[in-house]
Order: structure tokens, then sequence, then C-alpha cells
């Protein structure tokens, strides 16, 4: 069985193309990029952002601090395959920014972003786009889970060059937390089985 490579923030965020930085907000704010807690024992745990928010603080360079007083509590390493499979992930929700003719390194670069909106300009656009997404597909009779709409718009929004207001491009995972909260296609599912009843 193949050992699995752990990179350091500074080796990932080289692959990924971006800062420091910018993969450690992956891990903490979008919580997209699983990371593993390397103790200085070598011990190794899988970093749970919703504990590590509460517990810990991680510095740009990968380093864990305990945040009731700042005491070591190891760094952040990335598994290879996990790094992959994010890259893999991002380069299938952006192929159609790719065909739109945007750079591979204008999209993941976010030292450089396109364009900034803030947070309340983008999760109306979020919200207006997912409402009209879930009557384009209520209209075929298909009721698109609230993840499939938060990936199509994500693609959208790199396709147009629309990022969040810290230069961050806008995962899906991103944007069905922060703006699709309340609108689903379920109620529009249960009235279609409604119509169908007696069959």
């Amino acid at each position: 069985m193949p050992v699995n490579i752990l990179w350091s923030i500074q080796e990932t965020a080289t692959i990924l193309n971006c800062t420091s930085d910018n993969v450690r907000r992956l891990v903490m704010e979008d919580r997209t990029l699983e990371a593993v807690r390397v103790m200085y024992d070598g011990n190794q745990h899988t970093f749970s952002a919703a504990v590590g928010l509460q517990r810990y603080a991680v510095d740009s360079d990968g380093a864990v601090t305990h945040s009731d007083g700042g005491a070591p509590a190891g760094v952040l390493r990335f598994r290879q395959s996990e790094v992959i499979r994010f890259l893999s992930e991002w380069a299938h929700g952006s192929a159609r920014a790719v065909a739109a003719g945007l750079s591979l390194e204008s999209m993941i670069d976010c030292k450089k972003p396109l364009a900034k909106t803030d947070d309340q300009t983008w999760t109306q656009n979020a919200k207006k786009r997912a409402l009209e997404i879930i009557a384009r597909q209520r209209q075929k009779d298909l009721f698109p889970s609230q993840k499939a709409v938060a990936d199509e718009i994500a693609a959208e929004f790199r396709a147009n060059g629309t990022f969040g207001a810290g230069g961050k491009p806008l995962t899906g995972a991103y944007i069905k937390r922060h703006a699709l909260k309340g609108i689903s296609s379920e109620q529009g599912k249960q009235l279609s089985t409604k119509a169908h009843r007696g069959k």
C-alpha cells in the first residue's frame, strides 16, 4: 500500500498557485480543503475546521497554536491525494470558465483576482441566479439539490470573473453555506409529486 505524501502549506500553495494564507482560508473558512494536523511527536490527526475555529489558531505558515494561550499544537500538512481531489473538483467546476477563455492562472491565483465584489453583491446575485436555475429546472420536472445549484453558480461566477470580497474564488460549498439558506427546489418537488398522485 503506497504511503500518502504530506505536503506543507507552502508546497500546497505552490501546487494551487496561490498564497499560503489562501490555503489556510480554504481550510478554515471555505472548509473545502481537508488538512492534517501533525503533532510534534509525529502523531497525525485530521484537522476539523469546525473544531479548529473553536480551539486553534492557524498562521499563514501552517503553524497551529491553541487559541487559549498560544501553546504550539502542531503544523498543518496536506495529503497529496486530498490536494489532487481538490484540484480535480475545481477543474471540473471550472470547465465552463476555461471554455470562456479565462486562464487557469487568473482563476486560481488569488493574488491577482479578475474582479472583487462585496459580500452583499455576490450573495444577492447568487440568490437571484439560484431561483432562476430552480425555475428553469422545474419546467423540465427536475429538482436539483442545493449543492448542484451552488456548483453551477460557482462555475458561472468563475467564468464571468466574480470573486468574493477577499478576492477569493467562490466555491459551490461556500455559496451554498452563505447565500442559499432557505432556497430549495424541495417545495416544488413536493407540489410536483402531488400532481402525479393516483397514477
